[in-house]
């Protein structure tokens, strides 16, 4: 099923997380400690968008890779 549109807010918000955690979740690496800290990062960086967001839908962390 798919979710609603993001909202200004949330998009502007989603690109200020991309940039804070930018050197974890676009590291080319791709060896076991590189993709675990990428999947960890996304994570992170979901927690505090759901946390942040005002449209008040939580986000998987997959929607918002596929933004990205």
């Amino acid at each position: 099923m798919r979710s609603v549109n993001l909202t200004e807010y949330d998009k502007i918000l989603l690109v200020e997380l991309v940039l804070k955690y930018q050197s974890v979740v676009e590291n080319k690496r791709t060896d076991a400690v590189s993709t675990g800290g990428k999947e960890e990062g996304w994570r992170q960086l979901t927690e505090e968008f759901n946390s942040a967001s005002t449209a008040g839908i939580r986000r998987e962390c997959q929607q918002l890779k596929n933004v990205c």
